[in-house]
């Protein structure tokens, strides 16, 4: 491969490289401390993040195209939102200007997030875990709130509004329940750290914290709350996606399950929530929550944590989960479940559970896809990763991706993607967010993943690690 991008000499791609030099010191998402390295060049993985084919590996059904495109002829042909021989990296819009992606606060961290569009104020309202007090995600169990933010596109930039759920609050997920026609904010955590833990939150200007809902135990002012396994809460808006937000009191916490929604485990390798909640609502109300639970069968991964799924009439529950096993192979956290505009359901996950799976900078997001939401493929592993291709033909070097979310059209069709991004290391995160591709082929387009042989390993297969 070329030592040097693509249609420049190198004076320009020196020219280049230095502008992103000092974009790390006047932007980023917080301020840029990724690396900058030309495509290419020594170090540089170039499989990571190219790739020229969309499809054309062999294939009997559309099973073997990841179900995100279709068999023709015996070889996948992928959907504009797909991308490598069996459809199997996700295919994203190259960033022109990465400091305009996302939630990008100077001297703020954050976790990802989600948002949807608002036809009243015509804006994309988004809502974001968000660390208070200039701290980073290392404290995340005080710290982390629920912060609005507002973007003209989906992409962003994104900027901050008000904080609308206070610490703790994380792994934020907003859905809608179609029955109500409203949305509901799930996330982790009481809304009850103490109030000298992290206030003020955010000093700008920009956020208004008095829309802040109270938590359960006196709000701002009760005394400090530690995390503990399986705190899930959900709050509700009676005045849509702007409107004050109430913490859902509807559940009954088990002393043995933590604070979470009521549900009866029917099977043998686990009995507990561990967090990150991930609920898929259908038109008719009837809900899968997907969660990550502990521990996994025997010989399951690398780390304990699995993804499992309780269905009930309602999102408020009770639930009841389904199966004997985990939904996908092997260890896993952070699910998000879509369904696309052929009705078929994507499971994205974190597989880097604990760490233990792959390398800092190494790709090692999960996808699974499935016919019914119950039953999914093993996981494909490195269906995204951190090394973010730009427009110019460099590669922004990260070092850890997690918590996707995918925002879709009213088709189904993914729209754009939501992350939380560690750029130089893991607390020095931010809330990123691409587009995805919308024509096959288009050259703007590439994968941020590569694919991890793990399912070709004979013995040991779920212990593999990740390179």
């Amino acid at each position: 491969m070329s030592s040097r991008p693509r249609g420049q000499p190198w004076d320009m791609a020196r020219v280049s490289l230095l502008w992103w030099a000092m974009a790390a010191v006047l932007y980023g998402c917080s301020e840029m401390r990724a690396t900058i390295i030309p495509a290419g060049a020594a170090g540089d993985d170039a499989a990571q993040t190219v790739v020229d084919i969309s499809g054309g590996g062999f294939c009997s059904s559309d099973w073997n195209c990841s179900l995100a495109g279709v068999c023709a002829d015996k070889k996948c042909v992928c959907d504009p939102w797909m991308t490598g021989s069996t459809c199997g990296l996700l295919n994203l819009v190259t960033p022109v200007d990465p400091a305009k992606q996302g939630l990008q606060v100077p001297g703020y961290f954050s976790w990802g997030g989600h948002a949807a569009w608002d036809e009243t104020d015509k804006v994309y309202q988004g809502f974001f875990s968000f660390m208070c007090k200039h701290q980073t995600l290392a404290k995340w169990t005080t710290v982390s709130s629920v912060m609005r933010a507002t973007s003209v596109d989906p992409e962003g930039p994104y900027t901050p509004a008000e904080m609308i759920i206070q610490p703790w609050a994380h792994n934020t997920m907003l859905v809608y329940d179609p029955p109500s026609q409203k949305h509901v904010l799930f996330f982790i955590g009481t809304a009850a750290a103490n109030e000298s833990l992290w206030s003020p939150c955010y000093e700008s200007g920009h956020a208004n914290v008095s829309n802040a809902l109270d938590g359960p135990t006196q709000g701002a002012h009760a005394p400090p709350v530690g995390p503990q396994p399986g705190d899930v809460s959900a709050a509700t808006s009676s005045g849509g996606l702007t409107g004050k937000w109430s913490m859902f009191t509807g559940w009954k916490p088990a002393p043995a399950n933590g604070n979470n929604p009521e549900i009866h485990f029917t099977q043998p390798w686990s009995s507990r929530v561990a967090g990150n909640p991930a609920p898929f609502i259908f038109e008719n109300g009837t809900t899968l929550l997907y969660f990550t639970a502990q521990p996994c069968p025997a010989k399951w991964g690398r780390e304990p944590a699995c993804i499992n799924v309780a269905r009930a009439a309602t999102w408020q529950g009770p639930y009841t989960t389904v199966g004997q096993l985990p939904v996908t192979r092997p260890e896993s956290e952070d699910p998000f479940v879509f369904r696309d505009a052929r009705g078929h359901f994507h499971l994205l996950t974190n597989v880097n559970t604990g760490h233990a799976r792959c390398n800092e900078s190494v790709a090692c997001g999960g996808h699974a896809w499935s016919y019914d939401g119950i039953t999914f493929s093993d996981l494909d592993i490195g269906a995204y990763g951190p090394r973010i291709p730009l427009r110019n033909g460099t590669i922004w070097q990260n070092s850890y991706i997690e918590r996707p979310q995918v925002l879709q059209d009213s088709k189904g069709n993914p729209v754009a993607f939501f992350t939380g991004m560690g750029r130089s290391s893991y607390h020095d995160s931010c809330s990123w967010v691409q587009r995805f591709c919308q024509t096959s082929g288009d050259p703007t387009c590439a994968p941020t993943g590569k694919l991890c042989p793990w399912k070709n390993v004979t013995n040991g297969s779920a212990t593999v690690f990740c390179t």
